[in-house]
């Protein structure tokens, strides 16, 4: 290697430095540098890492040169639900992404607007009898693999055919076809692939030197992957718009009719009809996945939701999202579910305005990133008792559990920018005619 590479290679290793302070603590080498971060980040580790960095510093740690982490509920206001606004941090939400969760706010926030109505009780009623068509042939193939439940099944891979079928078809009127093959679609495989990749790309944008090195060597491969990834769904959203597709309640339809008025390209539009289905179909697999197991590892749990559910229902033909509202017991393991294992286990950074910021009573200077660590906040002793622990009885009025802090849980966020897609995730449907069936 060149004098010249070796360096612009060591060039590439030194952080852009903004704002540094010794008012917030935190471990030495993570002030020093982002490069811890970004490690523990890549490995997996984070969250418990920054579980751990709260039990030592306190309620606020700085894990980043310019980057803190709160663990108050509080926080939750502070940082997602404050006027003036937060801005998102550029190097976690790309720029170049053309869709409600980039960093252009007035952009994302018009296309927001023009989405919401198919998030609505009103949409999501009408879009049931799509959605049950599709559990119903996830039963009916559950129920042709299981042999009798004499062969075991992956659930998680059932769970995304299931979510990626019912996303694809709110959103391009079509599915992918993963429950009819009881497989993969391609597309829905390298969606995975894609994801494990873009995360690697988001961590070097905190390196920006070093990105521009990688993307010298492998750009032109990535970017000619990463355009035959997008043709299954632009095929699918041109269909769509062509009105080959009868008039149906779906995600995206409204979108389609503004799209002159907010001035959206094709590109805009399938950026966004992307995001609805793998934001969608991913956190809801996930979320289904964590309440899978922790009912499986907790019999007692287990038998109680199953008496709920089949007492209620003579079968799952009877099972809607009305007559399941009383359902209280599995809605109170939803929400454990979503504690333990909370489908964005991370913080979602936020930067804070010129003129800084009071958070939970901490003057934060300007251009700050932080963040509420949902891991890190949901396995806090001081707000929840035994928190490594399902107990569902929490949600359910127990009066052992009356000092946890429920309010702290919001795994869809809060504010102007919360996921208005938390219906499928939380309501998670698709586990009630499975405890009747099976």
């Amino acid at each position: 290697m060149s004098s010249f590479s070796i360096n612009h290679f060591k060039l590439a290793l030194i952080p852009e430095s903004r704002w540094h302070s010794s008012r917030f603590p935190g471990p030495v080498h993570m002030r020093a540098s982002v490069f811890p971060y970004l490690y523990k980040e890549l490995v997996g580790t984070l969250s418990d890492d920054i579980l751990d960095l709260h039990r030592h510093y306190g309620e606020v740690v700085r894990v980043a040169p310019h980057e803190l982490a709160f663990a108050n509920t509080k926080a939750w206001d502070d940082i997602y639900n404050q006027k003036p606004s937060f801005g998102r941090d550029a190097r976690f939400y790309s720029s170049a992404d053309k869709h409600l969760a980039s960093v252009d706010r007035e952009k994302g926030d018009m296309v927001r607007r023009a989405l919401q109505p198919g998030f609505s009780e009103r949409s999501r009623r009408a879009q049931e009898p799509i959605i049950m068509t599709h559990i119903d042939l996830m039963i009916r193939r559950l129920h042709d693999k299981c042999e009798g439940g004499e062969t075991p099944l992956d659930m998680v891979s059932w769970y995304d055919f299931t979510t990626f079928d019912i996303q694809s078809d709110l959103a391009f009127g079509e599915t992918f076809g993963c429950l009819e093959a009881s497989r993969y679609h391609a597309w829905v495989s390298d969606t995975f692939k894609l994801s494990r990749a873009g995360r690697l790309l988001r961590l070097l944008n905190y390196v920006p030197r070093l990105k521009r090195i990688l993307f010298l060597l492998v750009g032109k491969s990535a970017e000619k992957q990463l355009k035959e990834h997008t043709k299954v769904p632009r095929l699918k959203l041109m269909k769509l718009i062509d009105g080959s597709k009868e008039e149906r309640p779906d995600l995206i339809r409204n979108l389609i009719q503004r799209k002159e008025d907010l001035g959206l390209s094709m590109e805009e539009l399938q950026a966004n009809a992307m995001i609805l289905v793998r934001a969608g179909a991913e956190t809801t697999a996930t979320a289904l996945s964590g309440l899978t197991f922790y009912l499986l590892t907790n019999t007692v749990a287990l038998q109680k939701v199953t008496l709920e559910i089949r007492s209620a229902f003579k079968d799952e033909h009877e099972i809607t999202f009305t007559s399941t509202g009383h359902l209280k017991f599995l809605q109170a393991c939803i929400n454990e579910a979503l504690r333990l294992y909370p489908p964005i286990s991370i913080g979602m950074p936020r930067v804070t305005p010129h003129a800084g910021a009071l958070i939970c009573g901490h003057y934060v200077p300007g251009d700050t990133t932080v963040s509420v660590n949902q891991w890190a906040l949901y396995h806090q002793e001081s707000l929840f008792r035994d928190p490594f622990n399902f107990h569902p009885e929490r949600f359910f009025g127990d009066p052992q559990y009356a000092s946890d802090d429920l309010h702290a849980l919001q795994p869809f966020l809060v504010g102007p920018r919360a996921c208005f897609g938390k219906f499928p995730c939380r309501d998670t449907h698709h586990t009630r005619p499975i405890v009747m069936e099976f």
